[in-house]
């Protein structure tokens, strides 16, 4: 019984390995399909053999497939062609004189240009009146300084300034100051608190004649 327990568990086991391997077909076969070599076979009848062997369930797909079955030629189109614009140069510039503007936040919803390609822009736009590239970058940097003040002024009075050359995010760049300064904020408000509970002690023991023992903790009343 045991021998013919054991017989009957390893056809169970040989099932479940073919039904594996089934499927594992079917999986490569979907995988092939969409490479170049595994064009040559046609993943529609490689799916209807081994879905009707009954090795694994039919696919949700397989039906609309053979209503539709897929073209068996294919023929690859030309490269498209990259987009490139007259200020992308200008751009790529501007990133490697400041590194750290590739980690300032893009607003997709607005309609204006980023601060970066807006300063490009302007530059393209000096040297197409005849200045060199170095000159007309120095002139707009001066411009993207000047608009600097301007809405750092209109920041303290509490307006809401008007930026095209310059960002509206400021980037941390030095993280240890900003804790640092966040401890000795921290320290300052505890050290603060202290005081306070010092000063409400003091008033405390005035106002009942009693005083604290600091070694023993315990209470004396004053000889008054």
């Amino acid at each position: 019984a045991a021998a013919g327990g054991g017989g009957r568990r390893g056809r169970r086991d040989t099932m479940a390995d073919q039904f594996g391997i089934q499927g594992q077909k079917l999986v490569m076969a979907m995988f092939r399909s969409q490479t170049k070599a595994g064009r040559k076979k046609r993943l529609l009848g490689v799916a209807e053999k081994i879905a009707t062997s009954g090795a694994v369930e039919i696919p949700k797909w397989l039906e609309p497939m053979r209503t539709v079955s897929p073209s068996s030629w294919y023929q690859t189109g030309p490269k498209p062609m990259q987009i490139r614009f007259p200020e992308d140069k200008l751009v790529r510039a501007y990133y490697n004189r400041h590194p750290t503007a590739k980690f300032l936040p893009i607003d997709l919803a607005s309609d204006r240009p980023h601060f970066v390609r807006a300063f490009a822009l302007r530059q393209l736009e000096v040297m197409q009146s005849g200045v060199s590239e170095r000159d007309a970058l120095r002139l707009v940097e001066r411009e993207a300084m000047e608009e600097e003040r301007n809405a750092q002024q209109m920041e303290k009075a509490g307006e809401v300034p008007e930026r095209a050359l310059t960002p509206t995010y400021k980037l941390e760049t030095n993280r240890i100051a900003k804790i640092q300064a966040e401890e000795e904020r921290f320290w300052k408000v505890g050290k603060e608190v202290q005081q306070q509970e010092m000063l409400a002690k003091q008033l405390l023991e005035q106002a009942t004649g009693t005083t604290t023992n600091s070694s023993g903790g315990g209470f004396y009343r004053g000889s008054g």
